[in-house]
């Protein structure tokens, strides 16, 4: 958002390891506990840290915790505390009143959840706002890594307010082919850029850079090394490939796993979603493309488009999370620049 012109007035951050890192990086935003459980805090509270007064804000960002949300876990939704936080969110722009609003989370709240996102919808528009709800990829922003997420846009309504417009993609899969289909139905659009791909991201980090104290890296045993060895390089192998003597129980059973379970990342393509524990091997396909290792901390941040010059606070468990739950950077950017542009249009 700094990158697309706004200036971080206030934030509230309830996770200890994560303020220390707003802090090492930000210093000036005031990331202390005092700002930290968004259910403790009202309109007041945050408009004192901001030193502004209702109305005043051009944007408020959040991103409810989406564990609740996510394909990959429980499922809870709305039966768990975390699950209502987003009520919290629209609440903070009902009272804060700004000119609009992003609100993230993962696709799961879309496809299992509809009813959440009715609820965010129509909170928004009864708070005097137009709001879209979109998932995006990152991948089509520029980021070295398939990750789909919910969006919800939202500006303020005045006079003919249109509902707030998407970023317009800067990559594709087959920018060809994306042109293409715009000219069979007789449109002219502008070409994007092919992916981003792992190689070329791992490529462009200087070695130095995991001499750093915050490049955390999950040790590898003698019994993970050999399992790794079976996982060739360029290949679609998983745990499947393993003989049944190196599988746990759970992979022998094949219950509950999928094709992504212990594979090595292709280089010649976008990661797959780099989740909290994207440092270990056996959740997911995070084994490095060439070396028998998972991934380290520097590696997964740069697959989220983190700039080199952010620090992160915290050890292995705790880096793995800020950087596995965070929006990739690349795509905040193309996001607040549209909701810039559609400001200033206004």
């Amino acid at each position: 958002m700094e990158g697309a012109g706004f200036r971080v007035a206030a934030c509230v951050e309830i996770d200890e390891d994560c303020r220390s890192t707003l802090a090492l990086n930000r210093p000036s935003w005031r990331a202390d506990r005092r700002y930290g459980d968004i259910t403790r805090l009202g309109a007041e509270d945050i408009l004192s840290a901001a030193r502004m007064v209702s109305g005043e804000a051009a944007l408020v960002t959040g991103g409810a915790p989406c564990q609740p949300f996510s394909l990959m876990g429980k499922q809870e939704g709305t039966a768990c505390d975390d699950g209502n936080l987003f009520l919290h969110f629209m609440r903070v722009v009902r009272e804060l009143e700004p000119a609009g609003f992003v609100f993230e989370n993962v696709q799961g709240m879309q496809s299992r959840h509809r009813p959440v996102v009715a609820a965010i919808v129509a909170a928004g528009e009864e708070a005097g706002y137009r709001v879209s709800a979109r998932v995006l990829n990152a991948a089509d922003y520029g980021v070295p890594q398939r990750r789909k997420r919910l969006i919800v846009l939202g500006l303020r309504r005045c006079r003919a307010t249109p509902c707030p417009a998407f970023p317009w993609p800067t990559h594709a899969e087959s920018p060809d082919e994306f042109v293409g289909r715009y000219a069979e139905k007789g449109f002219e659009v502008p070409r994007p850029l092919s992916w981003n791909i792992v190689s070329e991201c791992f490529g462009d980090i200087p070695p130095e850079e995991f001499e750093r104290e915050d490049c955390k890296c999950m040790g590898v045993s003698s019994l993970m090394r050999e399992r790794i060895s079976y996982i060739r390089p360029g290949t679609r192998d998983n745990f499947k490939v393993l003989p049944d003597s190196l599988k746990p129980a759970c992979w022998r059973s094949g219950k509950h796993q999928g094709n992504d379970t212990f594979g090595r990342l292709a280089p010649d393509a976008p990661a797959v979603t780099i989740r909290t524990c994207g440092y270990h091997p056996m959740k997911g396909r995070y084994i490095h493309p060439v070396e028998d290792r998972g991934l380290n901390t520097v590696e997964m941040a740069r697959l989220q488009g983190f700039p080199p010059a952010w620090r992160f606070h915290g050890g292995l468990i705790s880096v793995g999370r800020q950087i596995g739950n965070a929006v990739p950077p690349p795509l905040a950017l193309v996001i607040g620049r549209a909701m810039a542009c559609q400001m200033v249009a206004r």
